[in-house]
Order: structure tokens, then sequence, then C-alpha cells
């Protein structure tokens, strides 16, 4: 199941003989749009008993792909319910199926398997190429889910502002002398700075207006594996605490979560480490 680029969602039967679509709204549409048809030239068919179980996800574009069980992916046109065979993900360990996938960004997606705990892989949608995504045992899983459409391209970031001296001069700030005049502090925010830091390096979190009390620093690998975590104490408006970096920590993207202790939604910055 995935939500596409139009808005709507959409299900597929294993046998591919029921594409499922529904609305998202208050008041939920469910309309079966029948049997997809393989692409003249198919070597498999998406019909294939062998790919029972598998993911959906989809791109900017009115499409949706079909990542089978068996490790085939295919491209479905939502309008004409044509399912192109794309070919089958390289590189995969023996025995790992592929039950859940999401994408990362771009054209790279994360699958997981049901019955595997070796580890979460991305591949490429053009190459269909896969390498290995975390370190050590996980969870074997059966779906993957977020937000992201394949093929969208990353947005620029904003310009950002110089932080004007005046606006934090009668403001109390914990754990720094000054704000560096690339980062913009901005009302009920908490973000990270440098990013990209280095290799076990020194990252500065800054809370802007959240409540006081007791909150945790998580550093957490793409696929969500708590690596480190850190205790912080907020007291002040405006509040910067120093969160260090284990030594050991490999160069690629990771996720520096803060929440309140005892909640379960915190806010989630996206960090490189290289």
């Amino acid at each position: 199941m995935v939500i596409a680029a139009d808005g709507n969602g959409y299900a597929l039967t294993n046998n591919a003989k029921h594409l499922i679509k529904f609305t998202t709204g208050r008041k939920p549409v469910i309309s079966d749009l029948g049997t997809l048809s393989d692409a003249e030239g198919n070597t498999t068919s998406v019909h294939s008993s062998g790919g029972f179980g598998g993911d959906l996800i989809a791109d900017n574009r009115d499409n949706l792909y079909l990542i089978t069980a068996n490790r085939k992916v295919f491209r479905i046109g939502i309008d004409s319910k044509i399912a192109t065979y794309l070919g089958a993900i390289q590189g995969l360990p023996k025995g790992f199926t592929t039950n859940g996938a999401m994408v990362e960004e771009g054209s790279t997606v994360i699958v997981c398997s049901s019955n595997s705990t070796q580890g979460y892989y991305k591949f490429d949608l053009g190459t269909l190429q896969a390498e290995k995504a975390s370190e050590g045992a996980v969870f074997n899983a059966s779906d993957l889910a977020n937000g992201v459409l394949a093929n969208t391209k990353k947005k620029k970031e904003p310009k950002v502002e110089e932080v004007i001296p005046e606006a934090v001069e009668d403001t109390k700030i914990a754990g720094a002398e000054k704000a560096p005049s690339i980062e913009s502090i901005q009302r009920n925010s908490i973000s990270v700075y440098p990013n990209p830091v280095i290799t076990g390096g020194l990252v500065k979190i800054y809370l802007s207006d959240q409540p006081a009390g007791r909150y945790q620093a998580q550093l957490l690998d793409i696929t969500g594996k708590l690596i480190s975590n850190q205790r912080l104490t907020v007291s002040n408006k405006l509040q910067v605490e120093e969160f260090r970096l284990p030594s050991n920590i490999t160069p690629g993207n990771y996720l520096l979560k803060v929440v309140g202790e005892g909640a379960t939604n915190g806010v989630v910055n996206k960090l490189l480490v290289q």
C-alpha cells in the first residue's frame, strides 16, 4: 500500500488482479481499478506467485513501483494499469526476501525482509544494485513507509539570514557564547550546527522557545536504530547544548532526534557526518 503523487492511496492484491484506489479524505471512497496487464516484452509476469508478499512505492510522475518478495521490480502506470518489468535487485544476501520498501531520496529505495535480520539494504531504481544500509542485526519487518516520492529532486535550502546580535543580546544562552552567523534561530525551533559535521565531532543543538523540562537527544541511523543518546535539561528561552558524536561513527546520513522525556514524538534533524 502507498500514497501516490495524486494524493490517493493504492493497494494491490498478491495476484495483481485488483489494483485498489482509495481517497484519503474524511469520507474515503474505495475503487477497484481492475487487473494489471504485463507490458509487451516482459520476461517475468506481474501475476507470478513467486513475488507474493512484496510492497509498493510511488514516484512523482503518477507511477507505482512494485517490489515483489522475490526481488523483482515492476513500474506500474496508474492510468494504463500496465506493469513493466525492470529487472531483479542485485547484491542482496541469499535468502533475503524483499517484503517492505520505502524511498530514501531521489531514486534510492530501502528494503527490509520479513525473514532476515542481517540488515536493511538500499538499491537504485536505475541500476537495481543493492548495498547494505545498516550495521549489525536489525528487526525483521514486512512493511516500510514514509512520505517521500521517488525521483523527486532535492529542494534547495532556503537562504539563511544572519542572526542580528541585538535580537539575542538580552537572552541568556546556555552552552554557547554566540550563535554562528550562518545559523538562523527561529522561534519554536530545534536545530543543529554544524551540518555537515566531521566524524567524532561536536554538534550544537539550538533550542528556541521550548517548554522547560527534561529532554533526550537521540542519534539514530537512517533506519531508526538508536546509536547514542544524551539527556538535556531546558530552562532558558534560548539554549544551546553540545552533543558529542561517538568516536567510531562512520560517515553517512543520520538523524538527530530531540524528544521530551515521557513523550513519543520529537523534532528530527537530518545530520550528515563526513
